[in-house]
């Protein structure tokens, strides 16, 4: 499966560098941009391990690429191509692995302003920004990092790239989830940390939000999260974190049996940032440990990694 996906891949960016190029002669007339040509790796035969065949890709993916030229760039759009490949390869390896690469990569570019701006503005369009489906806050960090270590950086440079890295790191998994305290459908005032003993899915929701009804009926309806939450595998968890006492009368009770459902009712969470909820619904998937399995995330994501634990 793995080597299909690596041969499917590297046809995509033999295609993608031969479409930007025709499109390069059709859209020039009689002058055309000259692009520097640009070589994926090839993988010597002697590699036929598949993680390490994706690990050479990964620490040799921009072997070629001179960045005293910046031809490349005037096709923003051939780069970017480049690049959703390469960051396709690195989030198949582990954080660790991934971070080493890019760093790399990073190290690379380091002495063009013209290369640090692109990259930078495509690591936020692809890996932070909410909407993105390459969104990873986690492999956000090293460039937010090595954004930050640049000399003469501008104030507000500063000031953005401080609140993303304070973001990527809040609530990071592996971490121990920050606690809060909310009110439960019964009344009780309890903690999240009380209320974990197990795996819990601590789901973030306006229930007057379309995205969040879309999302809740989603999570209701399928079968491995019913599964696990029966069999007391899983605690689902459901937050209204928006303060308005009558929309939390209204729809507290709106949740299967095995569910809980609470009320930030001093809206402590948004307001002291105790996570950021940068878009609602907001997923997180938490171990009986209190650590933070994942972060922020989709349901297919979610849906895949609890398929693996088999339900239980």
């Amino acid at each position: 499966m793995k080597k299909e996906f690596i041969i499917c891949l590297l046809s995509i960016i033999i295609s993608s560098c031969y479409n930007s190029n025709i499109e390069n002669r059709q859209k020039g007339n009689n002058a055309p941009i000259a692009i520097k040509p640009f070589s994926t790796p090839t993988i010597p035969n002697i590699i036929q391990d598949e993680p390490e065949r994706i690990a050479y890709i990964c620490k040799h993916f921009w072997d070629s690429l001179d960045t005293r030229d910046s031809t490349m760039l005037k096709n923003i759009d051939m780069f970017e191509n480049y690049f959703s490949i390469y960051l396709t390869f690195i989030k198949e390896q582990t954080t660790k692995d991934a971070t080493e690469n890019i760093e790399i990569f990073l190290k690379k570019i380091d002495n063009s302003k013209e290369w640090i701006d692109a990259v930078l503005q495509l690591a936020t369009k692809y890996l932070y920004h909410i909407e993105s489906p390459f969104l990873n806050e986690e492999l956000y960090i090293p460039f937010a990092e090595y954004m930050l270590r640049q000399k003469n950086l501008c104030i507000e440079d500063s000031i953005l790239y401080n609140h993303r890295l304070e973001v990527a790191l809040k609530n990071r998994p592996g971490s121990i989830a920050n606690d809060f305290s909310f009110v439960t459908a019964k009344g009780k005032q309890t903690t999240l940390h009380n209320s974990i003993e197990r795996c819990t899915l601590l789901f973030f929701n306006d229930p007057e939000c379309e995205n969040c009804k879309e999302a809740k009926s989603q999570l209701i309806g399928n079968d491995i999260i019913r599964q696990m939450t029966e069999n007391g595998t899983l605690q689902p968890i459901m937050i209204y974190t928006e303060g308005d006492s009558e929309v939390w009368k209204q729809h507290k009770h709106d949740c299967p049996k095995g569910w809980i459902s609470g009320f930030d009712a001093e809206e402590n969470i948004r307001m002291r940032r105790i996570y950021e909820l940068r878009a609602m619904p907001c997923i997180y998937l938490i171990d009986k440990d209190k650590k933070v399995i994942l972060k922020d995330v989709n349901i297919n994501t979610l849906i895949t990694y609890l398929n693996s634990l088999g339900g239980v």
